[in-house]
Parts: C-alpha cells; sequence; structure tokens
C-alpha cells in the first residue's frame, strides 16, 4: 500500500517572528526546536506540533487559528471561532456620559493592563523588545468579571470626542489634567462620536 502523503497545513509563524523580532535560532530557543526545524515550519516543510502552537499562543496570545492559517475552515466548521487579535475590550463597559464630561469606570483587572501598558511602552528596551514585552502582557491578560473594584476618572465631552475621532487613545491616569491640544476633528467624525455618546446616554436613563 503506498503511504499517504502528508497534509501541510499553512501557518503564520514567518509572519509572527517577523512581528516580534526574533531569529530562527532565537525563536527555536522558545520553542525548543532547532533553527533548521523553524525554517521547516515557516516554508511549510514541516507541520507546527500543536504543543508549539500552544506554547506560541499562551506566551504571546496568537490564536491556533491565525497561526495555523485555518480562518476558512473554522467559519465552516461548528468549532467556536477564536478571534484573530489579542483581544477585544467593550468600551461600553467604561464609560458614563454627562453633559459635558465623560467618566471612566475602569474594572480593575484592566487598570492594572493598562498601567503595565503604558510602563512597557515609555520603558528604553528597544522597538523589538517592546512588541515582545506587549504581546507576552497580551498574553497574560484575563478579564476578571467577579471584581468589585472599579477606578474612576474623567474627561472633558470635547477633548475625548477629538481624541476618539483622531484615532487616539485616552490617557487614563489623571484623565482630567490632561491638557494635550488636539486639532479639529471632521464634522463626520464629530457626529459619529456624538452619537455614540448620545446612545450611551440614553441607554444610562433606561
Amino acid at each position: 500500500m503506498a503511504n499517504k502523503e502528508k497534509k501541510i497545513i499553512p501557518n503564520n509563524l514567518l509572519k509572527i517572528r517577523e512581528e516580534l523580532g526574533y531569529t530562527q535560532k532565537e525563536l527555536g530557543e522558545i520553542l525548543d526546536v532547532s533553527e533548521r526545524m523553524v525554517c521547516n515550519y515557516e516554508t511549510e516543510q514541516s507541520n507546527i506540533p500543536i504543543d508549539k502552537a500552544i506554547l506560541i499562543k499562551e506566551k504571546w496570545n496568537y490564536s491556533l487559528n491565525w497561526i495555523y492559517s485555518q480562518r476558512n475552515l473554522l467559519e465552516k466548521s461548528s468549532i467556536e471561532k477564536e478571534d484573530t487579535t489579542n483581544f477585544r475590550v467593550d468600551i461600553r463597559r467604561f464609560l458614563k456620559v454627562s453633559d459635558d464630561k465623560v467618566v471612566f469606570s475602569i474594572p480593575q483587572d484592566f487598570w492594572n493592563y493598562m498601567s503595565d501598558l503604558n510602563e512597557i511602552c515609555h520603558s528604553t528596551v528597544s522597538e523589538n523588545e517592546r512588541k515582545r514585552k506587549i504581546a507576552e502582557l497580551n498574553g497574560s491578560y484575563t478579564k476578571d468579571n467577579k471584581t468589585n473594584i472599579f477606578n474612576e476618572c474623567s474627561i472633558d465631552k470635547e477633548a475625548f470626542i477629538n481624541m476618539i475621532c483622531l484615532g487616539d487613545v485616552p490617557v487614563l491616569y489623571g484623565c482630567e489634567e490632561d491638557k494635550k491640544e488636539y486639532p479639529e476633528p471632521s464634522d463626520e467624525k464629530t457626529k459619529e462620536v456624538m452619537d455614540f455618546l448620545e446612545l450611551l446616554k440614553k441607554e444610562e436613563e433606561t
């Protein structure tokens, strides 16, 4: 009986390695395989073993879906699809709206995450090391839905609208004292954010 041809599963390991700034040798040391084997994975001469894929998932929070490039197969199956992004946070969990202020009510778990992220972003490490640290932080982040501890800060509604329109991230620490100047957003973007805030306000009132 003829041997079955080995099925090779496409993967995104090369993109992951380049994004994190590792050489094949460095990634091989982390995965406990040879530099040559990493090359084989990236050129799809060998499949990435599931235990190595799980290590990547747990260390840097890349989904198995993304690692194995199996988005189409998962969409057609009954398997719950994993998000290909690190994680998503629903901003509506955090916001309360008044006439002139937007109040952030941040769960302790996410506050800790933002604190750690801020420290990494302002550290003096290399760009590659910063990417790795952020990926590892994202991999370790968990939402503690049982927490009853929240941290609150507020920001002027106008400043919030400008930051959101321009794709900037509001500073969570001392929001009220943030005096950064922002250019005027377009009328279209302003209306979009204003409608969003009005919707939040109505939801709070009901």
